[in-house]
């Protein structure tokens, strides 16, 4: 879990009669990154309709599980920066 993106009770989004804005910054367990992930959610409560949106963004190695055999000097780079976190 990113620090900072607790649940929020639905009584308390629609008492604020207007969007709500989460910025985050942090590492997730299930998705191993080379950077952090990072991003922005909005929410708004709309009477009986509860609107969503976000977006986020890391930096993944792709091709962390190919035989050392045919891997690039890229790659390789790739997976020491890996291995460095």
């Amino acid at each position: 879990m990113i620090p900072g993106l607790e649940p929020i009770p639905l009584r308390e989004l629609h008492a604020l009669g207007s969007v709500r804005d989460w910025e985050f910054e942090g590492q997730l367990d299930e998705l191993p990154s080379l950077t952090p992930v990072r991003g922005s959610i909005q929410a708004e409560h709309r009477g009986n309709i509860l609107e969503v949106s976000g977006s986020a963004q890391t930096i993944v190695c792709l091709l962390r599980s190919m035989p050392e055999a045919v891997q690039s000097p890229a790659v390789h780079r790739c997976k020491r920066a890996d291995l460095a976190r």
